[in-house]
Order: structure tokens, then C-alpha cells, then sequence
């Protein structure tokens, strides 16, 4: 059937059977700039909260200190990272489920033949469909490539300058040159990593959406399919 004829939008049915054969596209690929996005600009506040623990905690460890660490000590230090790695648990469950229309099912965690099939695997790799996600992910890596080359250029003249340690000590103004120049090409590269993860995403969902589309002949046989199931049948005689 040429894909000109599949022009009725899938069912709720249809849908969720391509997503138990894997063939519907997942939020994985923009929670991972998500997440980074969250850790670098929590690392700051995070490293203020904890670095006064950390030290005392140290200097308990090697004996410097004056007794062992206090439980005040320990929850400076697990407190601001349990926070952390609570907001990033949020991130990753609200992105699939609003992006994936993720749903919280038993039958999904089971085992599927066409997810683990041999044959299905082999017939998705050597396809067209291959060829073309490997060409867009060949371009994607162009332009993150291009845009560390880009944004590399202040870094590196950073770091090419001579160590920040002088007679009179060590110089915190230069060290925080390096450290504002890699923040800002760490930023940089996310922006470009969160456009490209995203126009990937995109892509995917539409070339799964004209997939899963339906002739006039399949939507027929799938709303027959409906009719003939018990559980509507129980609910059109109940009205």
C-alpha cells in the first residue's frame, strides 16, 4: 500500500502496538541535555553548599581535624546532593512522560518477540531507514564538532596562557579566567547539543507518525475489531 493512501491519523490501538514492537521514537535523546543543562548550572550552588562540609570532612578523615565529623557535617554534604539527583529524577520521568506519552504499565516491562526478533533486528539495520538516521546522525556530529571547533577558541587561549602560580602565590584571578572560559564554552556546546537533540527527536516523531498512519480499508478493520471486543460490547448495551 503506497504511503500516498495512509492518510487517516492512528488509533490509540495502533499506537501503542508500534510502541510495543520499539518502533516509536523515545525522549532519551533530549534527557541527556536536559540533565546537563541541570548539572551545570546547579554545580555552583551545589559546590558552595557542600565545599565547607567537604573540607571539614576531609580534615576529620586524615586526623587534622579536631574528632570525627558530625552528623551536621554529613547532611551538608547529602542534602544538597540528594536535592540534585531528586530534580534530575523529576526531569528524566516529566520529559518521557509528556514528550513519550509514557504510561504506567505492567505489560510494557514484559518481553515482546519483535523488540528481540533476530530477523526484525537485521531488516531494521540493513533498510533505508537506517541509511537516512545514519546520514542525519552524520550531520548532527558535524555541527557539534563544528561548534566545539567554534567555541574552543577562547578555552584554548585561556589555558595557553602560563600556569596561574607566581612568587607571591597562586593567582585566583587567572584560574577564574580559565573557569568563566570554560563555562562559557561548556554552555555553548549544550545549546548546540539541546538545537541538534531536538531537531533529531522532531524528525524522528514525524517519520513515525506518516509510519503508523492508516488506510481507509485498515481504520475499517480496526473499528470492526473494536466493535467485535467484549468490553465495548458490554459498554454499548449498558447505554
Amino acid at each position: 500500500m503506497a504511503n500516498a493512501d495512509r492518510t487517516i491519523p492512528a488509533t490509540p490501538r495502533r499506537r501503542e502496538q508500534a510502541r510495543e514492537q520499539g518502533l516509536a521514537p523515545t525522549a532519551a535523546v533530549l534527557v541527556w541535555p536536559a540533565l546537563a543543562v541541570l548539572v551545570l548550572a546547579a554545580l555552583p550552588a551545589w559546590a558552595r553548599a557542600t565545599a565547607a562540609a567537604a573540607l571539614t570532612a576531609i580534615k576529620s578523615a586524615t586526623g587534622a581535624g579536631q574528632g570525627g565529623a558530625d552528623t551536621s557535617v554529613w547532611l551538608s554534604l547529602v542534602l544538597p546532593t540528594v536535592l540534585l539527583v531528586s530534580a534530575a529524577t523529576t526531569i528524566l520521568i516529566g520529559m518521557r512522560l509528556l514528550l513519550d506519552g509514557a504510561a504506567w504499565r505492567l505489560s510494557r516491562a514484559a518481553l515482546h518477540g519483535g523488540r528481540i526478533s533476530p530477523a526484525a533486528g537485521f531488516r531494521r539495520i540493513f533498510s533505508w531507514l537506517s541509511v537516512g538516521r545514519g546520514i542525519l546522525s552524520a550531520v548532527a556530529l558535524s555541527i557539534l564538532l563544528g561548534t566545539v571547533w567554534w567555541a574552543a577558541g577562547p578555552l584554548v587561549a585561556a589555558m595557553g596562557q602560563p600556569l596561574p602560580i607566581t612568587a607571591e602565590g597562586f593567582s585566583f584571578e587567572e584560574a577564574g579566567r580559565v573557569a568563566t572560559a570554560a563555562e562559557r564554552f561548556l554552555w555553548v556546546f549544550l545549546a548546540a547539543a539541546a538545537v541538534v537533540a531536538a531537531a533529531q527527536w522532531g524528525t524522528q516523531r514525524l517519520r513515525f507518525e506518516r509510519q503508523i498512519r492508516m488506510t481507509p480499508e485498515e481504520f475499517r478493520e480496526e473499528m470492526r475489531s473494536l466493535q467485535a471486543e467484549p468490553k465495548v460490547r458490554l459498554q454499548q448495551h449498558g447505554r
